[in-house]
């Protein structure tokens, strides 16, 4: 695709080591002198709009509110957005959450609304959000730590903005919407093999799990209508027989003058199923006290209390990546009797099929999350071999087998992250003129938006990104130190 384009052939500076050289005929003018701040608000009857770092400024569902992303009753004092006008997220502009209003509706009385004056939304939409963009308003945003940066209206007015012709605004939309469907569809058709291989994952892990690694020894029933017959020598054990059950530390306690000790802080964003992400690790200032009854030991299952039904009771084991840690109270620290239970044998049980039903079957449910509790982990009946030998045979056996499965996740995963790598590059160097794609672009049909806007929207509900995560972090940001 990037090989059939070229460079324009005359180019002038920018000013800006960001932005480079653009166009000789492009226009070049500061955000200043585009935008006009609106403060509209007594509109609480229009929709309710909201600003996400993926995708920009969407039409938010009341029936979606969370705990750490709540609605209020009043949205009198929320400021209107009309269709175009530009929607900034002063908080989090340094990552990108900012867009141009797809509707007329009211955004949170925190962020910024302008009139902007380009031509093409759709044009702005992909420029502003584009990633030498991004870098300009990190830039214009400071504070005393990363997590709370707030956006300079002094700097943000400063940005230069590139303008192209209305008419090549319109191309460049067009040859972008086509990229991104051809690129939707590659990085689409990945997904849908990673799919199948956790599926095959989990069937490995299921027949290991609950039939063990002999076909010919004699089964009984299980007495539980979801998972069916069973090995005559397993034991059916409640968790809480075999295991101790830790809860995590509850964030809103007010210490006063009492000693305090920072430790690394590990929230339900950091445990992923099957594994840990630790990029972004949070720190936590208490009370040794308060601290030793959630801290973390080598060999705990880390469980979720609540989130995606999907997701419900997913689990790692936690190897002491990070001394001391202690956990969010979203978060379940199992620790396994090492004279009972091997932590690995319990880790590929919560993977079994039987256990996602186990969770799903007794979580409290509203309209999109599920949660569990400590009793219902602990009520959990585990499938035991007789001996602990036995059990490592099994968690030996499914690694093995499991070996060239996630192999193959690990080169598909990569594959697509090489894929979003460049989507990200490719709209960058178009909208910044380093590609002329006018004539290109005037091959293209000019109906591809609308397929370009489905695929990025399918394509989204996989990212692992959470408003939710981020409201977390600055809740934690605002703890007395």
């Amino acid at each position: 695709m990037i090989a059939e384009l070229t460079a324009y052939k005359e180019y002038k500076p920018t000013g800006s080591k960001w932005l480079g050289e653009i166009p000789k005929h492009w226009g070049l003018h500061s955000l200043r002198n585009l935008t006009q701040a609106r403060s509209e608000r007594n509109h609480p009857e229009l929709k309710l709009l909201s600003v996400e770092r993926e995708r920009g400024v969407i039409v938010r569902d009341r029936e979606k509110a969370t705990n750490h992303n709540f609605i209020p009753d009043d949205l009198s004092n929320y400021k209107v957005a009309r269709q175009g006008d530009l929607v900034i997220n002063k908080m989090k502009a340094w990552q990108g959450s900012m867009g141009i209003a797809p509707c007329e509706g009211i955004v949170s009385p925190a962020y910024f609304v302008f009139r902007f004056k380009l031509a093409d939304r759709a044009f702005a939409h992909r420029l502003l959000r584009s990633k030498p963009y991004v870098a300009h308003f990190a830039a214009a945003s400071d504070g005393v730590r990363i997590g709370q940066w707030d956006l300079s209206i002094a700097g943000m007015r400063n940005i230069p903005i590139i303008v192209p012709p209305p008419d090549e605004q319109e191309l460049i939309v067009r040859f972008l919407d086509w990229s991104s469907v051809r690129l939707g569809k590659a990085i689409a058709a990945k997904r849908k093999v990673i799919g199948l291989l956790e599926e095959q994952k989990q069937a490995i892990i299921h027949r290991a799990v609950t039939r063990g690694l002999d076909d010919s020894v004699p089964l009984k029933p299980s007495g539980l209508d979801w998972l069916g017959d069973v090995p005559c020598y397993l034991r059916m054990v409640p968790l809480k027989a075999v295991c101790h059950i830790q809860s995590g530390v509850t964030l809103g306690k007010h210490y006063g003058n009492e000693q305090l000790s920072e430790y690394a802080y590990l929230r339900v964003a950091n445990v992923q199923a099957g594994r840990l992400d630790l990029n972004k690790v949070l720190r936590l200032r208490l009370p040794k006290r308060d601290a030793q009854r959630s801290l973390l030991q080598y060999g705990d299952l880390l469980m979720t209390e609540g989130g995606d039904p999907d997701k419900l009771g997913r689990g790692c084991i936690w190897r002491n990546e990070i001394e001391p840690c202690i956990h969010q109270n979203h978060i379940f620290a199992v620790r396994p009797n090492p004279d009972k239970v091997v932590a690995d044998f319990l880790e590929i049980t919560l993977a079994t099929r039987y256990a996602r039903n186990y969770f799903i079957r007794t979580a409290k449910q509203t309209t999109n999350l599920a949660s569990t509790n400590r009793t219902t982990i602990g009520a959990f009946r585990l499938l035991l071999p007789n001996t602990l030998g036995e059990q490592h045979v099994i968690v030996e056996a499914v690694r093995q087998k499991l070996e060239p499965v996630d192999a193959s996740i690990t080169r598909f995963t990569q594959e697509i992250l090489l894929l979003q790598e460049y989507r990200t590059r490719l709209i960058a160097d178009v909208v910044t003129g380093k590609l002329d794609v006018r004539e290109f672009a005037r091959t293209l049909p000019a109906d591809i938006a609308e397929e370009a806007a489905e695929l990025a929207s399918s394509e989204l509900g996989d990212d692992e990104f959470s408003d939710t995560d981020d409201e977390l972090a600055d809740e934690l940001a605002g703890e007395p130190a």
